[in-house]
């Protein structure tokens, strides 16, 4: 992302032909300045006719206007060509064809074509040859004699070896440039339809970037979307809340208008509307909605083949009354260990509205759900297994303490005088007594009586501290009836043992019934025992023991 940022911070500027003409004018008007000013200076400390002098200054005078103020380039390029022009033809008519009017042609040559274009260098071809034409014939025909005495006319070979060597130098000039500008500009193109074809690469990468980060950071919303899911799902314990939650999270936190969850019942044949976000959603819950596994419904084929199914356009024509806002539908299967237990229905109002990524991400969430379901309905199993043994619990409980009250109904009561033994039920009780239940597993099996002395009441700080107390001693009864209980099975356990070694001893029937009936006897509150073979009716070989 940096690289690309980096890249659009580049204004890649074209090269432009006015632009380099404009600025190469520029530099060259300066340069033609300073040495037109050289010059002049020249031609005024030298022998200069006047006439030479005035000529000079006033093309000196052009050049600076043209040079330092503001004109178009058209004037600028067009006066600076016809000051070259005119030097030629000061020199032609000072010096004839022996001066510097060569030079200044082949210079008109070069700068028309760099200047202009290709055809302009043709055209100072053409005014330069006629130009020197002219002058040749005045002078060769004695109509003119060049100024500059000391210069001969020459002959009429002189002028045309001259003038054929410069018109075939400016020919190769021109014919040079217009090569070259050819060339530069077809290179020119060349670059443009590159530098386009990489800008369009790049605005392309540009865009297809910026949609994966679009896609990334609507993955990345939609993943926070999930761990806030997890999270508000683990708080719940009831199982229509978790399904009503769940489908109104779902429309919170990604838009859609519609999200129900379909369950399967205990056969797995049927799947019943559980809970629903939209309005119509609740209305056909209200109705009892219910969709048969295995049917031609989108509902129905999830949770008989287990695989998510996407729609995009109409839906069910059984629900499409109820849903006439749909224009895209997801379902996915909720899965437990492979097994389908119901089906996530998400509905959108926008065609095309699910692709890949919500279906990785949307079996991500019913994935979810389906183990909160799961987990919810392991626990309310578990807490009713839980109410259940607690409550069997507290019935044996009871009626252990019941058993062992019929024996044992002890109270006992501190006095200044010492611990005394009472009757149950003569606690005395009046309003300066507090009274602090013994309860064990929900069931009081006593009761802890305290009385101050005086008309003091009782705080709140006491009564707490009575109370923890009472905790304590329930718990330590209960471990005092279990242990007396243990004792005395196991005292029982080793009473059988006894008596089924003496019958092992026994070689016969009289023998053993008689064994029998002496050790029965021998329990405690056992009054008579007797053993006999045969219903009552028929008693016979009777043992009695005492």
């Amino acid at each position: 992302m940096n690289n690309l940022n980096s890249a659009e911070t580049i204004d890649y500027q074209p090269f432009s032909l006015q632009s380099w003409r404009e600025d190469f004018i520029r530099i060259i008007l300066i340069g033609a300045s300073i040495f037109a000013f050289i010059s002049l200076t020249v031609n005024f400390l030298g022998q200069k006719p006047p006439v030479y002098l005035a000529v000079y200054t006033a093309l000196f005078i052009i050049l600076l206007l043209v040079t330092f103020i503001r004109f178009q380039y058209q004037l600028k390029a067009g006066t600076f060509l016809g000051l070259i022009c005119a030097l030629g033809i000061s020199s032609l008519i000072e010096t004839g064809i022996w001066g510097g009017s060569r030079m200044y042609f082949l210079t008109l040559v070069l700068m028309s074509g760099l200047l202009y274009s290709p055809r302009a260098s043709v055209n100072a071809i053409v005014i330069s040859t006629v130009l020197i034409t002219i002058a040749g014939l005045l002078v060769l025909t004695g109509k003119f004699q060049p100024t500059d005495q000391n210069v001969p006319p020459g002959t009429i070979s002189v002028w045309g070896i001259n003038s054929s060597a410069l018109i075939m130098v400016q020919v190769v000039v021109a014919t040079g440039l217009n090569l070259f500008q050819k060339q530069f500009m077809k290179a020119q193109e060349q670059a443009s339809r590159a530098v386009g074809t990489l800008g369009t690469k790049r605005a392309d990468l540009e865009t297809r970037v910026a949609e994966r980060t679009r896609a990334l950071e609507e993955r990345n919303s939609q993943m926070r979307s999930i761990v806030y899911f997890a999270r508000q799902l683990a708080e719940i314990q009831d199982i229509s809340t978790l399904l009503n939650e769940t489908v109104k999270l779902i429309t919170q936190q990604f838009g859609y208008y519609h999200a129900a969850i379909f369950l399967l019942d205990e056969q797995m044949k049927t799947a019943f509307l559980q809970a629903a976000s939209s309005e119509a959603g609740r209305i056909m819950l209200e109705q009892g909605y219910r969709v048969e596994r295995g049917d031609r419904s989108v509902i129905g084929r999830v949770a008989e083949q287990g695989k998510l199914h996407i729609t995009t356009g109409a839906i069910d024509s059984t629900r499409s009354l109820q849903m006439p806002r749909t224009r895209s539908q997801i379902a996915l299967p909720l899965l437990v260990r492979g097994k389908v237990i119901g089906v996530l229905d998400i509905q959108s109002e926008q065609a095309q509205a699910f692709g890949q990524n919500e279906a990785d991400v949307f079996q991500l969430l019913a994935d979810q759900i389906a183990a909160s379901i799961t987990d919810t309905r392991l626990l309310s199993e578990s807490q009713a297994f839980m109410n259940q043994l607690e409550a069997i619990t507290s019935q044996q409980t009871r009626g252990s303490w019941r058993e062992h009250l019929k024996t044992q109904r002890s109270a006992y009561q501190f006095t200044p005088a010492g611990i005394k033994s009472v009757a149950s039920g003569t606690l005395p009780k009046d309003k300066n007594e507090l009274s602090i239940p013994l309860v064990l597993r929900g069931q009081e099996i006593g009761v802890i009586g305290l009385k101050r002395k005086g008309q003091t009441r009782w705080a709140d700080a006491d009564r707490e501290l009575a109370e923890k107390i009472a905790t304590q001693v329930a718990l330590a009864l209960e471990n005092s009836r279990l242990l007396e209980e243990t004792r005395r099975r196991a005292l029982q356990e080793q009473t059988v043992n006894e008596i089924s070694a003496r019958f092992n001893r026994s070689l016969d029937i009289d023998t053993l019934l008689q064994t029998a009936a002496r050790e029965l006897g021998a329990l405690p509150d056992v009054a008579e025992a007797s053993v006999y073979i045969g219903g009552q009716d028929n008693k016979r070989n009777e043992s009695k023991g005492t």
